[in-house]
């Protein structure tokens, strides 16, 4: 793991950490409290948990359209298609998908993107848990073209 890599994680964690200890809702900026709400509701419903792509432009639209199709693809347990996503690094630390099917996916908040990699922070929710869990993903633009690197 790179120092790059662990420093960025540090300090996405203290952000998170920090702003969860202050009862703050970590969302982001670009959104407005209606999208939100309507970002919400179409998330609350089990058949639906995608994230809405309107919400978004730019690279922030570009990687939450790779958090769709990773849902789509372990939702039909298609792994073949899932491992395309991922980048094709060496030290990916991802080696197969996660075969538990998502049930709602929100975004609590994204990080800086630059020209080579971005991060985005989600509460994920999979099916038999009642509560969601923070995971975030770390994506990496490998010749033009956004790929997971990383989910934690």
């Amino acid at each position: 793991m790179n120092c790059y890599k662990i420093i960025n994680l540090l300090a996405l964690c203290i952000f998170l950490l920090t702003a969860c200890s202050n009862g703050l809702n970590v969302a982001s900026p670009s959104h407005s409290s209606n999208q939100d709400n309507q970002h919400n509701e179409v998330n609350n419903n089990v058949q639906n948990p995608y994230i809405v792509e309107n919400d978004y432009v730019g690279e922030q639209l570009e990687l939450v359209k790779l958090l769709n199709l990773s849902i789509k693809y372990r939702n039909e347990a298609n792994s073949d298609e899932f491992m395309k996503l991922i980048s094709s690094e060496p030290d990916t630390p991802i080696k197969q998908m996660n075969t538990k099917k998502v049930v709602d996916m929100k975004i609590s908040s994204i990080g800086e993107i630059t020209e080579s990699q971005g991060s985005i922070v989600t509460m994920t929710t999979t099916e038999n848990d009642s509560e969601g869990n923070l995971v975030i993903y770390v994506f990496r633009k490998l010749n033009g073209e956004w790929k997971i690197y990383d989910i934690d």
